[in-house]
């Protein structure tokens, strides 16, 4: 008997990519190690792209992918004996997908540290529900005592005079601008081993958690077709009532202060936290907004399924894509496209993935990288055959 595939995980991570691809961008064409700097907002125009991406997707989409990571154990563990081996190759497997990524295109990726919290999270697949909330609130709680901290020590420096750079001059920042590929690898892998450690620290505790949220979510099938009813309206609620205003104040900070003469780093990056720790709220309210709309009104959001169902290719083509655009080696735009214009190319290309999504599904079942995902997931599985009783 088959199964027909169910719509929302797919369309979310369809929703997902393109609020990754609109954050990502400008590491590609402004800043390579800093993203979104003072540099680059130039006009007006730069400054309501750079409030609209810091409120509405910085900090969200990757926590949206994260959730569904950990949704994912729905259908990597129902398949019974060897279900583990597989999951932690799966996650074995997405280190390497995203350390090459990380060293070959993009040194943001996000594969790497996926898959390490995937082997993190292989001891509680089995865990009871009570145990799962309490490591998620735990988890939440380390990455709020981490980042208010390293923000407190950030300020005090401040306040004895020190002098804390936000952005800085990288080997790579020339590398990236040159026409030999080939010598821009080593400089990136440079800069994506100084910069795993801050990636880890401000993106790793809570994308655990969500990991978590996920793994209950899978147990209650919550996506799954028509059948338990997800709380949209108190995630509505939530998510655009609580974690919408939020965002909004902690956007108009960082960019008050990023256009300031008198600009704090630790301003900058206490802002840029606050996002990130009310970015759960804002996440269940997209999640809510678009299981919502699958269930009512499908028609409307369906077209996002096809990058959803190959998210893997599609997420590694936007690299590709902006990589090809704003390189020295490829159009060269990089540090001189106005980032409202950055932008919108960004929403061009998600845009144009997705179609393409589209058309290859038609012929093939899955997305070339998921091919070879699989594939190599089963080679690092290891472990005992079997899986513990659900």
């Amino acid at each position: 008997m088959t199964t027909s595939r169910d719509l929302a995980p797919d369309v979310l991570r369809g929703f997902a990519l393109f609020g990754i691809i609109v954050v990502n961008v400008a590491y590609f064409a402004t800043d390579v190690a800093n993203g979104l700097t003072a540099e680059a907002i130039r006009t007006s125009a730069d400054a309501v792209a750079a409030f609209l991406v810091t409120a509405l997707a910085q900090g969200k989409f990757y926590l949206l992918f994260a959730f569904l990571f950990g949704y994912a154990t729905r259908y990597a563990l129902r398949r019974g004996e060897g279900a583990v081996p597989r999951w932690r190759g799966r996650s074995l497997a997405l280190m390497v997908f995203g350390a090459v990524h990380a060293v070959a295109l993009f040194i943001g990726d996000i594969l790497f540290v996926y898959g390490l919290l995937g082997l993190l999270l292989t001891p509680l697949l089995f865990r009871p529900p009570g145990v799962l909330r309490r490591r998620t609130r735990a988890s939440y709680a380390v990455s709020a005592v981490l980042l208010a901290g390293l923000v407190a020590l950030l300020r005090v420096g401040e306040l004895q005079g020190e002098v804390v750079a936000g952005s800085v001059a990288t080997p790579y920042g020339v590398a990236v601008q040159a026409r030999d590929y080939l010598a821009s690898i080593p400089a990136r892998a440079t800069l994506w081993a100084q910069t795993l450690p801050f990636v880890l620290l401000l993106q790793g505790p809570l994308a655990f958690a969500a990991f978590l949220v996920g793994l209950r979510a899978a147990r209650a099938n919550l996506l799954a077709g028509r059948g338990e009813a997800v709380a949209v309206r108190r995630w509505l609620g939530w998510g655009f009532g609580v974690g919408l205003p939020l965002q909004v104040v902690s956007a108009g900070v960082w960019l008050a202060n990023e256009t300031s003469p008198d600009r704090l780093e630790s301003v900058a990056l206490g802002s840029t936290f606050a996002g990130f720790l009310v970015a759960p709220l804002l996440s269940a309210g997209y999640a809510a907004a678009v299981v919502g709309l699958v269930r009512a009104r499908p028609v409307w959001v369906a077209w996002m399924a096809p990058a959803g169902r190959m998210a893997l290719t599609v997420y590694l083509s936007q690299s590709l894509v902006l990589s090809l655009l704003f390189s020295g080696w490829g159009a060269g735009l990089y540090g001189r496209t106005p980032y409202a214009v950055a932008v919108g190319i960004s929403l061009a290309v998600a845009v144009g993935l997705t179609l393409a999504a589209r058309l290859f599904l038609r012929r093939w079942a899955k997305g070339p990288m998921e091919r070879v995902l699989g594939w190599l997931a089963a080679r690092l599985a290891f472990g005992s055959r079997a899986s513990p009783p659900a």
